[in-house]
């Protein structure tokens, strides 16, 4: 009994070692074909997210005040400093340079109340509280300036090494003064002016749209650009159908184009980031922790996790995302598991962390497309609009409407006199709806009263 027991020891010993030693090499499992392609896609080149001028640099400095002379000296010292985090393990929290050498431009964390920055109606909110909404564009005089300056930009991109430990830039200030501006001008009456600086608002945010290697800053493009279309078609609404509208607003709310979809570029920053996240010296010592816990961490780091296999199922799973971008919203999550093939022996076996990971543990995406694809509908849903305020029954018209109705990936309705859309991403709206009034709608229903 105790020799059987002592060649069990030893079996066991010495498949543990086997295990250990194999884990160690990375020489299982191997990087099938597929997985050598999508390594080779996912650390290529950006395809949109490039230009002449990187709209990051506004963003990140619209918190501060900074002379223009010394906004190049105070980006290239940020930057460095934020090359740094990808470096080691978290080492607190990060503030720019300029947060002891400038003024703010609104308080952090955060700004002041924003009438215009949820989903209820910017008008709506304009005309309950006046005073309030003057108050808050007094207030937001400086940022404003700032942010009116993002026509100038053609793309967005992050100019730093990939660190889950980098702050993001402020990318949710701008949007509601931006808003709230053209609403208080709406509401003065200078209707032309206000649908002229808002068609070229919008008009500047769609230029980066597609542009980008943030997610992020791909669903907060997104989510601006379905408040500013509610506040277009709100406008529309009160003013006469055939009314004559800025050169602008065609394009600023025509049907989206193919490269206005996020590309690729955000994905590959995604997998450039996770894949930083789990190198060897991410894993060092913490924050008052002993120093021999850092030579601990990075034993088990290479014994537990196959860095290599695990990058290649981790840059697998990203290239079926890039490769559904075009598909329709119906068939996106089949494709994606097709473009994926599960963990086999070998990979259980001897990339269980990067089985774990991909399969159990990985960030979900679903919301970021559907994001996207409800901005196109939205935008679609205000073409369609102007074609039915046009005509004499708006009802029959819309029945007959195929064409436009084809391109929605969403179910579309027309009733009680209102246009709407049932968003994929599940939001607020009464019933699951988002809808907007017909051009020269609100005209209509005053010339109809006043004839009562």
């Amino acid at each position: 009994m105790r020799a059987m027991l002592k060649y069990l020891f030893l079996a066991v010993a010495v498949l543990l070692f086997g295990w250990a030693f194999i884990q160690w090499t990375e020489w299982l499992p191997r990087i099938t074909p597929a997985q050598q392609s999508a390594l080779a896609l996912m650390r290529a080149p950006p395809e949109r997210a490039m230009g002449a001028h990187n709209a990051w640099e506004l963003f990140w400095l619209l918190p501060f005040e900074v002379p223009e002379q010394d906004v190049r000296a105070v980006l290239d010292e940020d930057i460095r400093a934020l090359d740094a985090l990808a470096d080691g393990p978290f080492k607190g929290e990060f503030s720019s340079v300029a947060e002891d050498r400038y003024p703010r431009r609104f308080p952090r964390p955060g700004g002041p109340h924003r009438i215009c920055a949820g989903d209820a109606p910017c008008l709506t909110g304009v005309r309950e509280d006046p005073a309030a909404a003057e108050a808050e564009w007094t207030a937001s005089t400086s940022l404003l300036a700032a942010a009116r300056q993002l026509g100038n930009y053609d793309h967005y991109r992050t100019p730093h090494r990939p660190s889950l430990q980098a702050p993001f830039p402020n990318l949710t200030q701008a949007q509601p003064v931006m808003l709230l501006d053209v609403a208080l001008q709406f509401s003065r009456g200078d209707t032309q002016a206000a649908l002229a600086r808002h068609c070229a608002d919008t008009l500047a945010w769609r230029q980066l749209k597609g542009h980008t290697d943030s997610l992020l800053f791909e669903s907060v493009t997104a989510a601006h650009l379905r408040r500013a279309t509610s506040l277009y078609a709100d406008m529309r609404g009160e003013l006469p159908a055939g009314v004559a509208l800025p050169a602008d607003c065609r394009a600023a709310f025509g049907l989206p184009r193919a490269e206005e979809r996020q590309s690729c570029d955000v994905y590959r920053a995604e997998y450039r980031m996770l894949d930083a996240a789990m190198q060897p010296q991410m894993l060092a010592q913490g924050p008052g922790e002993p120093a021999g816990l850092d030579g601990m961490r990075r034993w088990f780091a290479d014994i537990a996790i196959n860095q290599k296999a695990m990058s290649a199922r981790s840059a697998e799973r990203f290239a079926a995302l890039c490769a559904v971008l075009d598909t329709p919203s119906k068939q996106i999550r089949q494709a994606i598991r097709a473009g994926v093939h599960a963990c086999g022996v070998a990979e259980k076996l001897f990339d269980p962390v990067g089985c774990i990971l991909s399969d159990i543990a990985s960030p979900a995406y679903t919301d970021y497309w559907k994001r996207d694809r409800d901005w196109e509908g939205s935008v679609r849903l205000v073409v369609l609009a102007d074609a039915l305020g046009q005509a004499a029954d708006p009802s029959a018209a819309f029945a007959a409407a195929q064409s436009l109705r084809s391109g929605f990936e969403q179910e579309v309705r027309f009733a009680d006199g209102r246009l709407g859309m049932r968003p994929l991403l599940v939001r607020s709206e009464p019933e699951g709806w988002w809808s907007i009034p017909l051009p020269g709608s609100a005209v209509d229903a005053e010339a109809a009263t006043a004839v009562e």
